[in-house]
């Protein structure tokens, strides 16, 4: 049994990351069916249990209930309580959740990827090997109940099948390079318009790997009880330059200087508005073009990611580790 997933090979097997790379990473989703041993050291039926008794960490947030693509409200699962912040906040009531799913609901737990050294492996390989950021969320479904319509995700998914069986539906569409923010977020009739056909119908068991690029519409169905890890990973963007670019332009007095009104407007006989704006082109060219910015970007890619570590207890106080 693999008692956790320490290479981004291990991951993919019996795929090889060549040929992923090669052939699928960032252009077509892949199904990589697995032995059902897989990710039995990363979660189980046990596993889940064990986190979810961890009451003090979830709240409606993070601990959400789904049913029949509605959201539940969270008055329907929660108690009134305080927070690690003694924050007023929802709290679920393991009663409350469990009764939810007694009756078909379907569990989402988010922010899963430091919680145990499995998870934490797991995420440490996809950031390493993808220089991207990494969430794993966890799904919980039950039979005949599809927990979201037909969507696309802001990033890349690795669906990793931990428990039961799930039929997933990955469509021809893909959104137009989406990004989290709501001048750019489909509304149900523009999926339906885009999403095809049917590009990918699979059933995932145990030990299945499902990779979605960013953008491809996809939904799921739960067979029977199951349980899936979704790891989303997010690479930088774009826009992400900007704030790159904002922060070294800070050293330039022209970024801190008073921008000229147009022509005829305000005061007359200052300085040139066109004039101050083709500085501004020249001096942003200058900055992007540069090697510092280039070693900006490099170093955003490759620290693009949450803070992680390990603790090691006890800690040797440095007298004593000195003298030693």
């Amino acid at each position: 049994m693999v008692s956790s997933i320490d290479t981004f090979a291990q991951l993919l097997a019996p795929l090889t990351p060549e040929v992923f790379f090669a052939e699928y990473f960032g252009r077509k989703p892949c199904y990589i069916p697995g032995p059902p041993h897989k990710f039995r050291g990363t979660m189980t039926w046990d596993v889940l249990s064990d986190l979810t008794s961890m009451t003090g960490i979830w709240s409606s947030e993070s601990l959400m209930m789904v049913s029949h693509t509605e959201k539940i409200p969270p008055q329907a699962y929660c108690a009134a309580g305080v927070d690690r912040r003694q924050a007023s906040s929802l709290n679920p009531d393991p009663a409350k959740v469990t009764a939810l799913l007694r009756q078909g609901a379907s569990l989402v737990l988010n922010r899963l990827e430091t919680l145990t050294p499995p998870l934490r492996s797991v995420a440490r390989v996809l950031e390493e090997t993808l220089n991207a950021h990494t969430q794993i969320n966890l799904y919980c479904s039950w039979e005949n109940n599809k927990a979201f319509r037909p969507h696309e995700d802001t990033h890349d998914v690795f669906a990793l099948h931990c428990e039961g069986e799930k039929e997933w539906v990955v469509y021809e569409g893909m959104a137009p390079l989406p990004i989290n923010h709501p001048d750019h977020k489909l509304s149900p009739d523009q999926r339906e318009a885009i999403k095809g056909r049917p590009l990918m119908q699979v059933t995932m068991t145990p030990g299945d790997v499902l990779y979605i690029p960013r953008g491809q519409l996809h939904d799921a169905l739960a067979r029977e009880g199951c349980v899936h890890l979704a790891c989303g990973t997010s690479r930088m963007l774009g826009m992400d330059l900007l704030t790159l670019v904002w922060r070294m332009a800070l050293a330039d007095p022209l970024f801190r200087s008073d921008v000229p009104p147009a022509q005829g407007v305000g005061p007359s006989g200052g300085p040139d508005q066109a004039a101050f704006l083709g500085q501004v082109g020249e001096h942003l060219a200058r900055l992007v073009g540069s090697d510092a910015f280039r070693e900006a970007v490099t170093d955003h890619q490759r620290t693009n990611r949450a803070i992680r570590g390990d603790y090691q207890f006890p800690v040797t106080p440095e007298d004593k580790a000195a003298a030693e």
